[in-house]
């Protein structure tokens, strides 16, 4: 996949990347990652006045930055190792 390749352009919306499975767990990272900076940058944009979108389009940006998000955690909560056990108290 070639660097900042827009994710927007070919899936519908995050939990399409994670439903690819064609995809390993890293490269849904990369997507997701990429995903959620291109709407950063845009969201930068505008803030700065280098970019004037409609107040619909910042609120859709928004939404999607948040949809990113928890598919990002979702993610990582699905690849993360398992944690061991707590050591059980001693009796005392």
């Amino acid at each position: 996949m070639p660097p900042r390749h827009n994710p927007a352009t070919r899936y519908p919306h995050p939990q399409a990347v994670l439903d690819d499975a064609s995809l390993s767990p890293a490269q849904k990272a990369e997507l997701l990652a990429e995903w959620a900076l291109d709407l950063g940058d845009r969201s930068a944009a505008s803030d700065e006045g280098m970019a004037s979108p409609s107040p619909a389009r910042t609120d859709r940006d928004v939404q999607m930055l948040d949809r990113v998000i928890a598919a990002q955690t979702s993610l990582e909560a699905a690849t993360a190792p398992p944690q061991p056990d707590a050591p059980a108290k001693p009796i005392s």
